[in-house]
């Protein structure tokens, strides 16, 4: 099948051809045309392992994948607390700012609350450009928790003001909140 043959190709030992194995098996787990609908999450639970792949290729082409399909359907449920766990420490990687920037991203897509404290955590960073991909990855959260610290960055932050505003208007136009009363007046104020 489809997915044992994919299931060959991730286990190559060749890592050029585990990361087109990874990007190949994403897209179809994401829009499946040769998966079953009952091998859909086997898929996703094959891709969820390869972040611990040796090799800075196929630890690239994982992180992509994450970053730009991790809120699709199936896939945060995929990731369990290994891959989380290896997601955030990417995210604190100084010396790989590539790798860095793309689990910032997948964090951001994949909706999950240990992912948005995260986040809330690294709004104090120093470097400008971080700190906005951060912002841009609270938004994409979309969580609640979100609400009050992207507030201060409106109000305290010039520099990250409109990526911030951005995000709150992500939380508002999914319909988690809505300008009703009290601190959602602030929100609403600050937009």
């Amino acid at each position: 099948t489809y997915l044992e043959i994919a299931g060959k190709r991730l286990a190559s030992p060749d890592p050029v051809m585990r990361a087109q194995a990874l990007k190949d098996l994403g897209r179809e787990a994401v829009k499946p045309r040769e998966l079953t609908t009952e091998e859909v999450p086997k898929a996703l639970a094959r891709l969820a392992t390869m972040g611990s792949d040796t090799d800075d290729r196929v630890i690239t082409a994982w992180l992509e994948f994450l970053s730009e399909s991790g809120h699709e359907p199936g896939v945060p449920e995929s990731i369990g607390p290994e891959p989380a766990r290896r997601l955030l420490q990417m995210a604190g990687q100084v010396e790989k700012p590539r790798e860095r920037n793309l689990a910032i991203a997948a964090i951001g897509r994949i909706r999950r609350p240990d992912f948005a404290d995260y986040l809330i955590q690294r709004l104090g960073e120093p470097n400008p450009s971080f700190r906005m991909l951060i912002v841009r990855s609270l938004g994409d959260q979309r969580s609640t928790q979100a609400l009050t610290p992207l507030i201060r960055m409106v109000t305290a932050d010039p520099i990250c003001r409109a990526e911030a505003k951005a995000a709150l208007e992500k939380l508002y136009s999914e319909g988690r909140l809505s300008f009703s009363s009290g601190h959602d007046q602030v929100a609403k104020a600050t937009l």
